[in-house]
């Protein structure tokens, strides 16, 4: 299973908030620019939009943020664009991160990879962890480039060492399948466990699987436990193969089927799993099972 692309996703840089649709994982410094802007008064944001109008690179990117993300104002891709144009054109590392995020996606422009790799870069070399992680999933996907492991893995592991969540999740599993350095099960255990105990669902749920592959069960079973409190679907269902097997802990068909019921998968194995379990259990059991189904970290 690609059981770490699911969780791969462009980071914006200090204060964004653009992120691709299907993400799954979400940086801390996404969160910033939005609180920022929504703790503004009136008065303090129209002092931003002055500061920006007279040269100030920072507010400029701020205010391009404001746009982009339609807070405190209208959201207007094209304006945003500009106000990037403008703080980037005076180094500000965050305004040339969202130019690359801006022509990466074609939002307020025509998308445009090449150019969207060029300010990925200039992001890069001015310190921005976020592009140095951006333009490693261009190198990784060839957006624009050709598909080069060797080089995205190197940027990936700055980013990593620099705690961008997403690239020491994606150099778990780069380290763990040797694709762009060399097999290494050690370093990618490391990996993997910095980007969980970050507290989000799909490196834990990533950790997990990890863990299931070496024939770890218990530390499997934990951290799919932790990434199912936070509603990850694909964590839910991984326990009920444990209780299934007695993998860790005594063969359980009240709790496999609980799990199945909780997880909601269709797929070929959940239906033979959930006939399974109705072989073992009455019709009185599967109904009390069904009332409670939930993930409440009960083994």
């Amino acid at each position: 299973m690609d059981h770490v692309r699911k969780g791969i996703t462009l980071t914006t840089c200090v204060l964004l908030l653009v992120t691709l649709a299907a993400a799954e994982i979400i940086s801390e410094d996404q969160r910033t620019a939005v609180d920022q802007l929504n703790g503004l008064s009136a008065t303090q944001f129209t002092d931003l939009a002055s500061r920006a109008k007279n040269g100030n690179a920072s507010a400029q990117a701020l205010l391009g943020i404001a746009y982009m993300s339609g807070v405190k104002v209208a959201k207007d891709d094209a304006t945003a664009l500009e106000w990037f144009r403008r703080a980037a054109s005076k180094g500000n590392e965050v305004a040339e991160n969202n130019l690359g995020l801006i022509y990466f996606f074609g939002n307020g422009t025509k998308q445009n990879f090449v150019e969207a790799a060029k300010w990925f870069r200039k992001a890069a070399d001015d310190g921005s962890k976020n592009a140095h992680f951006n333009l490693a999933l261009m190198y990784h996907h060839g957006y624009g480039m050709a598909v080069n492991m060797d080089e995205a893995a190197k940027l990936y592991e700055v980013a990593a060492i620099e705690g961008d969540v997403g690239a020491q999740n994606t150099l778990g599993f780069l380290y763990e399948h040797g694709s762009g350095v060399a097999q290494d099960l050690a370093t990618a255990e490391k990996w993997y466990t910095k980007a969980a105990e970050r507290g989000q669902a799909m490196p834990q749920y990533n950790l997990g699987l990890f863990y299931m592959a070496q024939k770890k069960h218990q530390e499997a079973y934990e951290w799919f436990l932790r990434a199912a409190k936070q509603g990850h679907k694909m964590a839910e269902y991984n326990p009920a193969k444990l209780y299934l097997h007695g993998h860790c802990m005594e063969v359980n068909y009240e709790e496999a089927y609980r799990w199945l019921t909780a997880s909601h998968q269709e797929d070929s194995w959940s239906a033979k799993a959930v006939e399974t379990c109705k072989e073992h259990l009455s019709e009185k059991q599967m109904e009390q099972l069904q009332a409670v189904a939930r993930v409440d970290g009960t083994p």
